[in-house]
């Protein structure tokens, strides 16, 4: 079997069906998963997304486990924060979600996690994993277990709905992406007492619509479908419904540090004192609404493993990222977009505001799109090496704990190397637009010097 190791990146294993991920060595990884976590006897949970290629993977990857002697259950198709946080409330010891998120339907991947939703990733036991999939010898006991859990669609809902507190029914503008979102956030809207409107609606891994990436691009008609039915907010979902892109009053695209900032502010009404997480992509609009709000902001690394992981060990009450994972301790720490969507309902509900209004009190600075860099991958740290000793010697503070992150007087700049592309990646703020763009030019500056540089001959 040729196995292609670029398929085990930072947070995950994703690649293209049939090409990258085949049925065989679905079944590898999942023995060499669990030989890892030495789960012989061990329950392990698994489930699937809606993707075309989901159902003969899973099975593949089930027969894996059940060489290494695994007690699997097997949730079917779900969302990724079913799966979370049913390990934790079955204290399960581990579970593999079959998915590649975001990316275009041929993909198909998995995201592995430990005892309570921990996920496996770089510097966390995926490296293992990977050189025991490639050339490692593999556990094989006696026979494990197979069981097939159902209900566990219902048993989320009630739960997550259980913890969420609307004053006054809202209409909810919705894209669906016929993802697993089509599953849950309907009903669990509707429970709450929520007027929705949807689109995508039907579960389709072929995502015939646009792929299930909520971006910008790709949300255009969840803002018409807001504005032409009045909505008092819009929600886009992603292919396993971990991670959503919000659409206030107006039809405005959020990004996923204003959503953050927003439920900071709730949060830290109902929990005073209390720690935020949020990535270093985020705007410095973010530490300083956690800080006027009474709370404690906790700068961190890109990235679910390293957000999650800092959530629990410093009992924080919200995380949050850019690209708008958000983490609340009412879930165990786990990142869940359709509880993040209850939750921006909750809060408009009990301010009595538009979701606008409270957009435009958040401080604000003017920042760039991410802005990327075609990197070989062997090259693009290298780069970022460079770029460290560089701006060590041009600015007052560099944070260096995932790419480099110069701080100025009036703004920063923030470059990283991608953890699942071959790119340089760079976002610039400041307190003004000519400053922003002054930021901007000398970033791109250096980046495509440096990339220059370092791929020459």
């Amino acid at each position: 079997m040729r196995i292609s190791d670029h398929i085990f990146r930072a947070y995950d294993i994703r690649g293209i069906y049939g090409k990258d991920l085949i049925p065989e060595l679905a079944e590898r990884i999942g023995q060499a998963y669990a030989t890892y976590l030495q789960a012989s006897g061990k329950k392990i949970l698994l489930g699937r997304d809606v993707r075309l290629s989901g159902e003969v993977l899973s099975r593949s990857i089930a027969k894996g486990l059940l060489k290494v002697g695994c007690k699997v259950g097997d949730l079917g198709v779900i969302s990724t924060p079913i799966l979370y946080i049913s390990i934790v409330q079955q204290n399960a010891d581990g579970g593999i979600m079959v998915t590649a998120s975001h990316n275009p339907a041929e993909w198909n991947g998995f995201k592995l996690c430990r005892e309570k939703a921990h996920p496996i990733a770089e510097g966390t036991g995926m490296e293992e994993i990977k050189r025991m999939t490639l050339n490692g010898t593999l556990g094989e006991t006696s026979q494990g277990t197979l069981e097939a859990q159902t209900g566990k669609i219902k048993d989320y809902i009630d739960f997550i709905t259980s913890k969420v507190k609307v004053r006054a029914s809202m209409k909810v503008a919705m894209d669906l992406g016929n993802g697993t979102a089509t599953l849950t956030a309907p009903r669990a809207f509707q429970r709450i007492s929520c007027s929705t409107f949807s689109i995508n609606e039907v579960p389709d891994g072929r995502f015939p619509n646009h792929p299930p990436e909520p971006n910008e691009e790709n949300l255009i008609a969840t803002a018409e479908l807001v504005r032409s039915t009045k909505a008092d907010f819009g929600v886009g979902f992603d292919g396993d419904a971990d991670r959503a892109i919000f659409v206030d009053d107006r039809g405005r695209i959020l990004p996923g540090d204003t959503t953050l900032a927003i439920l900071a502010k709730y949060y830290l009404k109902l929990n005073p004192g209390g720690k935020v997480i949020y990535d270093v992509a985020c705007s410095s609009a973010v530490p300083k609404v956690v800080q006027e709000a009474g709370g404690t902001p906790l700068l961190n690394r890109v990235g679910r493993a390293y957000v999650m992981s800092r959530m629990i060990t410093e009992g924080a009450i919200l995380g949050g990222e850019v690209s708008s994972h958000l983490y609340f301790s009412d879930v165990y720490g786990l990142d869940d977009a359709l509880f993040g969507a209850l939750k921006i309902a909750e809060v408009i509900s009990n301010s009595g505001r538009k979701l606008s209004e409270l957009v435009d009190e958040l401080p604000k600075y003017p920042k760039t799109p991410v802005i990327n860099f075609d990197c070989p991958d062997e090259v693009k740290f290298r780069v970022i090496d460079e770029l460290i000793r560089d701006l060590r010697s041009e600015t007052s503070e560099i944070i260096t704990i995932d790419g480099v992150k110069a701080i100025y007087p009036d703004g920063w700049l923030l470059i990283r190397g991608s953890n699942t592309l071959p790119q340089v990646k760079m976002i610039a703020e400041a307190s003004t637009t000519p400053r922003l763009q002054e930021l901007t030019e000398l970033g791109r500056q250096k980046v495509r010097e440096k990339i220059k540089l370092l791929t020459s001959g």
